[in-house]
Parts: C-alpha cells; structure tokens; sequence
C-alpha cells in the first residue's frame, strides 16, 4: 500500500471518527436538556405536594415516567447505533 493510499485511508478514518463524536456530543446536550426537563417535573411535584397536598403528583410522576420510559428506547437506540458505527469505522481497516 502506497503512502497516498495509507494517508488517504486515514483521512477517511479521521473524518468517520470526527462525526461520530459530533453526533455523541449532540446526544450528550439532548441528554441534558432531558434532565432539566426531569428536574422541572421533580421540583413541580415537590411544590404541589407543599402547598397543594399533591392534587397533581400522580399526573406529575406519570408524565416523569413516560419521558424516562421514552428517553431509555432514545438512548438504547443511540447506543447501538454509535456501536454499530464504530464497528464498521474498525472494521475498515
């Protein structure tokens, strides 16, 4: 293999890797955006239960439920797609 052949082919390399930590990095602030969204829902059920005796706590925790319920297929799927991804960028060695 040829020294053009070996840098192009680490190029290729580099790229595939910059955009899969791009798109890591993309799933890291969704992530945290999902926690500030879960933090809100803890802090409102917390409030009702203070000065409302809860009235509202059960729709609260059913919606906090179905956002980690969701947001466990999200990440169970982004991790298996990045996985499938590095496999193949190996893979092309």
């Amino acid at each position: 293999m040829s020294l053009q052949t070996q840098i192009k082919a680490a190029t290729e390399k580099s790229e595939a890797y910059k955009s899969l930590a791009e798109e890591l990095s993309f799933q890291l602030v969704c992530d945290k955006d999902f926690n500030v969204w879960l933090n809100a829902i803890f802090v409102a059920i917390k409030r009702d239960i203070e000065a409302h005796g809860g009235g509202q706590s059960k729709n609260l925790a059913e919606l906090g439920q179905y956002l980690t319920d969701s947001q466990s297929s999200t990440l169970d799927c982004a991790i298996g797609d990045s996985n499938r991804a590095f496999e193949a960028v190996e893979g092309d060695q």
